[in-house]
């Protein structure tokens, strides 16, 4: 046997350890893009219902959804109601805190909770829950 037929397929070993290195990477990174993509998108809602709920004050009515008994079934129908993309909407947890009434400048306190699972194998089995926060004062 030739020199050059005794190293044929002796790369493929090697090709098999890269690439499931770069391919664990690959996908780890994937998985990690999604979790800021999620906590981004829960910041940025809890944003947006503290806006919802500082323009609307005293001023809302049970067509917005906020009766006085209703401030948690408010902003729950305003985040569930205006997904933009995360993966399952209606794991999300929201929860309003007006303190001192919904009178204005009053502080009001909106809370967006969402639980991140990986996907891809050899990433953490765990749920981690994000969490956001958002505080503004009623302007109305």
């Amino acid at each position: 046997m030739s020199k050059r037929h005794a190293k044929r397929g002796s790369s493929l070993p090697e090709t098999v350890i890269v690439l499931i290195v770069l391919l664990t990477l690959t996908f780890g990174l994937m998985d990690f893009g999604r979790a800021i993509y999620s906590f981004v998108w829960i910041t940025d809602i809890a944003q947006r219902a503290d806006r919802w709920a500082i323009v609307r004050g005293s001023n809302c009515s049970k067509l917005d959804h906020c009766g006085a008994n209703q401030i948690n079934n408010w902003a729950s129908t305003f985040v569930i109601g205006n997904d933009f993309g995360i993966v399952n909407p209606t794991s999300i947890g929201v929860s309003a805190d007006y303190g001192n009434g919904n009178g204005p400048n009053n502080l009001v306190v909106v809370y967006v909770t969402y639980p991140f699972n990986f996907l891809f194998p050899f990433m953490p089995k765990t749920t981690i829950n994000l969490r956001a926060a958002s505080r503004g004062r009623i302007v109305n």
